[in-house]
């Protein structure tokens, strides 16, 4: 597999039992605690994985499970970097 295609391939652990955070945002109205706290951690995944792809205006991005969180922030990131985006969903959790 090439590493463009999957680029978390390479394995990482880590943990912590304090984090130091540089920005601060309300919690969006409907989530609890946990799910505030996983939201930035599945942009920056998406994220992450556009600009390790090097998506940028005028290209084609394949989303598979858009309806995840990670997915659908994949989609925002690529649609906001000037991609077409093709994206299908299984089942959204």
């Amino acid at each position: 597999m090439s590493p463009l295609v999957m680029p978390f391939l390479v394995p990482r652990i880590s943990w912590a039992d304090r984090a130091i955070m540089y920005y601060w945002f309300r919690m969006p109205a409907g989530l609890d605690f946990v799910q505030a706290a996983a939201l930035p951690m599945a942009v920056e995944t998406a994220y992450r994985g556009i600009d390790t792809l090097g998506v940028r205006s005028g290209q084609t991005v394949l989303v598979h499970g858009a309806g995840t969180t990670v997915g659908f922030a994949a989609v925002q990131i690529a649609l906001m970097r000037g991609a077409r985006v093709v994206a299908n969903k299984w089942r959204v959790f």
